[in-house]
């Protein structure tokens, strides 16, 4: 590999990182000769790939001129199996078509590359990698294009079947949605047919303290209907990169229930609230699906019978800061609220996350010793590993049977040598992850 480790995924494979090796070996290129201008600034200038670079405020290299035939490839880890999306983030100014192979096979075949002037993202989704080591070769199969990088990310399974929209935020700023204090919200242009909400939530307060921000969604279309067996929740979220980015948040998702067709007043309607966590790691500028059965839901007391059964009429959404030192601002997306039965599928390292959180290791960098926060909604057998960027386990699993709350551990790493790895959380089948550096 490029960087003399394989490179870690989930994360971001930069395009002119490829392996060494050379021609044949790491890559393939039509010609002898890198042709790529660099704009002045050469990068790897002895081999044949065509290597150009970005100025001003958005300034890197990427892979130019990458045509029909030609292939890179990357050595990269996995520490934990499961199913990832592959993103090519690419420019053409013709259209091309790509295709995505995994130690020899393809995988993913027939990537229409659309015409852009602007680096934009082509998906293969639900691609399957086991835990170790692999080899990622990126084909180009048809016409020209640009490749500035490449991002591996847990695959998020669709709603199943049975799925009802609540709202897809097709009109997010008009009659129906409302803002609370410093709160505003906008529909997000240059997304299709598909617009979402981004909130950007800022002033002081909140239920959880610093960062304060509040929107409500008064459902007017939902229709008067008994809700499915084992109904949740589920809502897609984004932490945006146009936001600041502040350590730890807390979202509030409180739900509200219609129960006389009126409207939604305090005192007459059930209204109940689930809260979760997240930071700007958790997204890497991706989507999350968020999905949580209703029964996880605390009643507030606000009136009705205290059981959520009818169609849920009315949303509110807080987001406010735990860690962190920007009083500021953040910009969160939202996207796709629906009821379903049985829960909403989620992949890999997105598991429900009313199920467990896996809070950041302290302190990171480490000497030896790393105190870990987590918690858990439902009790259960608390499994931790810690896995190398080779997805080798580098010392004995630690386990605890615990009640639902919060936790704290202090795992022992004196041993390990000095490096990057990945602290693993496992209960009840859900999964989180933490990246850790130990120096000495």
């Amino acid at each position: 590999p490029y960087l003399m480790t394989a490179q870690p995924v989930p994360g971001v494979i930069q395009a002119e990182h490829y392996d060494l090796g050379g021609e044949g070996t790491a890559y393939h290129d039509v010609d002898a000769t890198n042709s790529g201008s660099g704009n002045g600034i050469a990068y790897r200038s002895d081999e044949a790939v065509d290597i150009n670079y970005v100025l001003g405020a958005q300034q890197g290299y990427y892979v130019s001129e990458f045509e029909e035939g030609e292939w890179l490839e990357y050595q990269v880890t996995v520490p934990v199996s499961g199913a990832f999306n592959v993103d090519l983030r690419t420019a053409s100014t013709a259209g091309g078509m790509a295709s995505i192979h995994v130690d020899g096979t393809e995988v993913a075949g027939k990537l229409a590359i659309p015409v852009s002037a602007e680096f934009s993202t082509t998906r293969a989704s639900n691609i399957t990698l086991e835990e170790g080591i692999h080899t990622l070769r990126v084909h180009a199969d048809l016409g020209s294009f640009d490749l500035d990088y490449i991002t591996v990310l847990a695959y998020v399974e669709p709603p199943p079947a049975g799925t009802v929209l609540v709202d897809d935020f097709s009109d997010p700023t008009g009659a129906a949605w409302s803002y609370f204090g410093t709160a505003s919200g906008e529909v997000t242009t240059g997304n299709g047919v598909n617009p979402f909400m981004r909130a950007t939530f800022s002033g002081a307060g909140g239920s959880g303290g610093g960062f304060y921000g509040v929107m409500w969604n008064n459902l007017e279309d939902t229709q008067q209907a008994v809700l499915p067996a084992d109904p949740w929740f589920g809502i897609r979220v984004r932490h945006s990169s146009t936001g600041t980015t502040v350590d730890e948040y807390t979202l509030e998702i409180t739900v509200r229930e219609d129960t006389d067709g009126n409207g939604w007043t305090t005192g007459q309607e059930d209204s109940h609230r689930f809260d979760t966590r997240f930071d700007s790691s958790s997204f890497n500028d991706e989507w999350l699906q968020i999905s949580a059965p209703l029964t996880a839901f605390t009643n507030l007391g606000t009136g009705g019978n205290g059981i959520l059964e009818l169609a849920i009429d009315e949303v509110v959404l807080v987001v406010s800061q735990v860690v962190g030192a920007d009083p500021s601002s953040v910009v969160v997306d939202f996207d796709d609220i629906s009821i379903s039965t049985g829960g909403v599928g989620t992949g890999a390292e997105t598991v429900v996350p009313s199920s467990i959180e896996l809070y950041k290791p302290y302190p990171n960098p480490s000497t030896g010793t790393v105190h870990v926060a987590y918690e858990l909604q439902t009790s259960g057998m608390a499994r931790f590993e810690v896995f190398d960027l080779l997805g080798r386990r580098v010392q004995p699993p630690v386990e605890a049977v615990h009640a639902a709350g919060r936790h704290w551990l202090d795992l022992d790493l004196s041993t390990v040598s000095q490096g990057v790895y990945f602290i693993r959380l496992e209960v009840n089948g859900a999964i989180k992850t933490q990246r850790l550096v130990l120096a000495r």
